[in-house]
């Protein structure tokens, strides 16, 4: 199976450990890290 290089729609942790274990057998040697790039909304006044 061919994973794409960046699972950019896996937002949150509980979906990345998911798609982890539901493909473990084809990831064994893939490496992932969830980067929280969203900051969130304050009050700018």
């Amino acid at each position: 199976m061919r994973h794409p290089q960046c699972l950019e729609l896996l937002d949150t942790e509980d979906k990345l450990r998911a798609y982890l274990r539901d493909h473990a057998d084809e990831l064994r040697k893939v490496r992932a890290v969830l980067l929280l790039c969203e900051l969130p909304l304050t009050d700018a006044s």
